[in-house]
């Protein structure tokens, strides 16, 4: 599962419109990508009992602090509306 910000879908090449089809196309694209080099570094590398698999992908509504570990308090909380 990959989720992401309108930051890091503009990053990456997507426009200022959150859920733009082009923007969410670009998101995808780069995210899949990813997803296909950690398995073609994970197989080059010798190991080949593991393979990532991507499940699920989507824009969230968050801002980021540029703290990571306040972002990553506020991902994995239920309570803070994310």
């Amino acid at each position: 599962m990959v989720v992401y910000t309108l930051s890091a879908s503009i990053l990456w090449g997507g426009d200022a419109t959150s859920k733009s089809t082009i923007g969410d196309a670009t998101s995808k694209s780069t995210i899949t990508t990813s997803i296909t080099n950690m398995n073609v570094g994970l197989i080059n590398s010798g190991i080949s009992n593991i393979t990532f698999n991507l499940v699920y992908t989507d824009i969230v509504n968050y801002v980021e602090t540029d703290n990571f570990q306040t972002d990553l308090v506020s991902l994995r909380s239920s309570t803070d509306g994310i």
